[in-house]
């Protein structure tokens, strides 16, 4: 029985994170404007996107926090309320 309940646990698990990576959108381009809770990117097509910032779910790649300024290289993958990961490609 418990072995049972730990695969349906595992299962579950493994689809939620699924559904956590189909659900990321990803955009590359530069930071047009960053405030204290939200970052805007704008892709070389024009594409802007505003989201929000999270202290503890954005994680930040290559960079601190207080580096990102306008102007800045990078990739962003968010849900379309909250940034995900903002990875810098080239500081500006």
């Amino acid at each position: 029985m418990l072995k049972r309940l730990l695969t349906v646990a595992m299962v579950v698990l493994f689809t939620l994170s699924l559904g956590t990576m189909v659900l990321a959108d990803e955009i590359k381009g530069t930071i047009a404007a960053i405030a204290d809770k939200e970052i805007t990117v704008k892709s070389k097509d024009g594409k802007e996107v505003t989201v929000n910032i999270s202290s503890k779910r954005t994680a930040i790649k290559g960079a601190a926090r207080a580096d990102l300024k306008a102007g800045t290289k990078v990739t962003m993958t968010h849900d379309g309320k909250e940034a995900q990961t903002i990875e810098v490609r080239e500081a500006k």
